[in-house]
């Protein structure tokens, strides 16, 4: 599975395997320039931690954030 968290300014893409275990990772910090910047920084950073062995598997996403406008603005709870 590979797996999105995108927590404050950050954002995560891991590779987890099927006990929990991070296989592979990458971290950067959020583009605040724009919606489509936000999009293809996610999109680069799946790819980054995508094989061929997993490139069918699942993808999970965790999101402590809001979309209005095509703005991302972040919860409260991203700041916990």
């Amino acid at each position: 599975m590979i797996g999105l968290t995108f927590d404050g300014i950050i954002l995560t893409a891991a590779t987890l395997l099927d006990g929990g275990e991070i296989f592979a990772s990458t971290e950067q910090i959020a583009p605040d320039t724009d919606y489509r910047a936000w999009l293809l920084a996610v999109c680069a950073m799946i790819e980054q931690v995508r094989t061929p062995q997993n490139a069918g598997d699942a993808l999970g996403v965790a999101l402590p954030a809001i979309i209005h406008d095509d703005v991302v603005a972040y919860s409260a709870f991203s700041l916990l």
